[in-house]
């Protein structure tokens, strides 16, 4: 009766194990989206438009500044193009976040859009650079 004791014990500290690790790596990317976020970028989630397409959907900048764009997809693998200020676009894959660095030397508004088909209103999925003169 004494080993069938023990073998439930560890068997209860087998399972209070297996739950502990599979919590732990699900709260993993919540934390690492916390702690890997610098101070200098500026974040975009991006979600198929049916879930609110880019957030933010509006980035303003001065001219003759240079700006740092974390590209984060929350769904599907999207696409990120700004015109003038980009001739090819970026792929971002969920989990694999990418950075893109512009030097803006042209005010004015500049539109930005997903290149990659990512949903049925994929064509709605738009953004605006919004670029003014600090003088």
């Amino acid at each position: 009766m004494a080993g069938s004791s023990r073998w439930k014990i560890w068997e209860a500290l087998g399972i209070v194990i297996v739950i502990a690790t599979v919590v732990g790596m699900a709260a993993v990317p919540m934390i690492g989206e916390e702690i890997f976020q610098p101070d200098d970028v500026i974040i975009i989630r991006m979600q198929t438009q049916e879930a609110g397409g880019y957030d933010p959907d509006v980035i303003y900048a001065e001219k003759n500044t240079t700006i740092r764009i974390l590209l984060r997809s929350m769904d599907v693998t999207h696409g990120f193009q700004v015109e003038y200020y980009m001739d090819e676009p970026v792929v971002v894959q969920p989990g694999k976040d990418k950075i893109v660095e512009l030097t803006l030397d042209l005010e004015g508004e500049f539109r930005f859009v997903c290149t990659q088909y990512c949903s049925l209103d994929h064509l709605f999925m738009e953004g605006k650079l919004v670029v003014t003169d600090s003088g």
